[in-house]
This record gives structure tokens, C-alpha cells and sequence, in this order.
């Protein structure tokens, strides 16, 4: 996978953390409390700006209870 292909796919995935996170009406800080992992990180995770870890992808998984 190219670069560009793993931008790609880092703000598709942003944009699902974003959009999850608005459908349970929870703020970034409301978020960092229910997964323990900083807003300002989950700000760049939803942006596609961090390459993130499989251990913080099932941090998130936890917190909005989905696969």
C-alpha cells in the first residue's frame, strides 16, 4: 500500500471515529475519559493526522461498543 492509500485510509477511518462519537453525543473530553486516551490525540486521529496503534483501535472499539 502506497503512501497516499494509507492517508486515505487514516481520514476514513478519522472520520468514522468522528462520526461514532457525535451519534453517542460525546465530546473529545467526554471520549478521553470513556477510552483513557488524550483528546488532543483523538482530535488527530479523527483529522487522519497520526497513524494510530491496533491497541488504541480497540480502545475506541470499547468505548463505542462496536466490533
Amino acid at each position: 500500500m502506497n503512501n497516499l492509500c494509507k492517508k486515505e485510509v487514516l481520514v476514513l477511518f478519522g472520520k468514522k471515529v468522528k462520526e461514532l462519537r457525535l451519534k453517542r453525543n460525546l465530546s473529545l473530553r467526554m471520549l478521553e475519559k470513556e477510552c483513557e486516551i488524550d483528546n488532543s490525540y483523538i482530535s488527530k486521529i479523527e483529522h487522519g493526522k497520526t497513524n494510530i496503534s491496533f491497541n488504541t483501535i480497540i480502545e475506541l472499539a470499547g468505548a463505542f461498543e462496536v466490533h
